[in-house]
């Protein structure tokens, strides 16, 4: 969905993305720095929302603080400049620099360093002035992993990017793990961070059967972890599925089932299935089926002998399931025999309903 990917970040002025990916889904964060000689406006993190970017924050000079100072003006500059020693002018000021003092102070960067499987992308100069920046690319297949943009930072770059191997798949790595690709493709190749999806040979079976995925693997830093296939070994077939009372198979019963298969079955109306309701053929033999338990009838018989009537809830029903209960109370002017009280909750079990008895008052 396009809503849940983002565009490349936003990158204010004076500023680098310390945090960087190939992609970016909704959700995601990225951090943003100033670089030095500027202060942040606002919050140093930006993330994906709907396919769309938070506001970025400004970097803002600090020579701003000096123009709310009302420093003075060139003519004057020039003046002391050239009537005072340098370092007299300074003192004499009370410390203030000017930001044109202050500029030529800075110094410049060297040529970028070289990083290994990547390229400098732009002209290659001996010197970059203060705040210059240059972009790295990687060569083909490699991954870049941190910023893009490096930039020059008081005689000093920041912190470059790295560019991580790739990998490529071993055809004799993977005949020896009896695997082969599970999506055919021209290259095999794949980049750092990529899933590689591999498949048994036929006649073969994963060794590690625990895990969801176990023909999936990643490239990591240029390398791959196969998955080990093993030859198959015949399996025993099941018979017919065993026979559950009043219950049945919710499918016509073969007479023959593969190792692996599976029977579902359903109980008749008002049963209560007990344990799993689907088996499974295991090396020829079934794991255990499930237990129909027969619903609670109620008799009107029983009620009037007991002297009870069936709380309006329960009006109309006549069955009822195992673990459910029931609501009685005492016909009019009767008490419960043994506990005094009218109102009574029984619960069916296994088809077994015991009635409360009631008495009539004054006997």
């Amino acid at each position: 969905d396009v809503k849940d990917k983002c565009p490349p970040p936003p990158l204010p002025p004076h500023a680098h993305i310390i945090t960087a990916r190939r992609t970016h889904h909704n959700g995601d964060k990225v951090r943003i720095q100033c670089q030095r000689g500027f202060e942040m406006r606002g919050s140093e993190e930006i993330q994906c929302v709907k396919g769309k970017w938070t506001s970025p924050p400004l970097c803002v000079g600090t020579t701003d603080t000096w123009e709310s100072e009302a420093p003075p003006s060139l003519e004057a500059d020039a003046a002391i400049s050239t009537s005072r020693p340098y370092r007299n002018e300074v003192t004499s000021r009370s410390n203030y620099l000017s930001p044109y003092l202050v500029s030529e102070m800075q110094q410049n960067c060297t040529s970028p360093p070289v990083i290994k499987n990547g390229v400098l992308l732009g002209p290659l100069l001996t010197s970059y002035k203060n705040g210059s920046s240059v972009e790295y690319g990687c060569q083909r297949y490699h991954f870049l992993e941190g910023p893009s943009t490096v930039y020059c930072e008081q005689g000093n770059w920041t912190e470059q990017p790295t560019c991580l191997k790739p990998c490529a798949l071993n055809v004799t790595d993977m005949n020896s793990n009896n695997i082969e690709l599970k999506w055919r493709q021209a290259e095999l190749i794949f980049l750092h961070g990529d899933l590689v999806e591999f498949e048994c040979k036929q006649g073969y079976n994963f060794l590690q059967t625990t895990i969801p995925s176990p023909g999936r693997t990643q490239c990591n830093h240029g390398r791959l972890k196969y998955p080990k296939c093993v030859i198959q070994a015949p399996t025993e077939k099941c018979g017919a599925p065993p026979s559950v009372a009043n219950g049945a198979p919710t499918l016509p019963p073969l007479t023959q089932y593969e190792s692996g298969s599976s029977v579902q079955y359903s109980c008749s109306d008002y049963h209560f299935l007990q344990g799993s309701e689907r088996i499974y053929c295991s090396e020829g033999h079934w794991t255990s089926p499930p237990v129909c338990i027969e619903p609670c009838t109620l008799s009107k018989n029983e009620m009037e002998k007991s002297n009870v009537l069936l709380q309006g809830y329960y009006e109309n029903q006549v069955y009822f399931y195992h673990g459910d209960y029931v609501g009685f109370y005492c016909k009019p002017n009767h008490f419960g025999a043994e506990s005094g009280t009218t109102l009574f909750q029984v619960q069916c079990k296994r088809g077994q309903l015991t009635y409360p008895r009631c008495v009539e008052r004054g006997k």
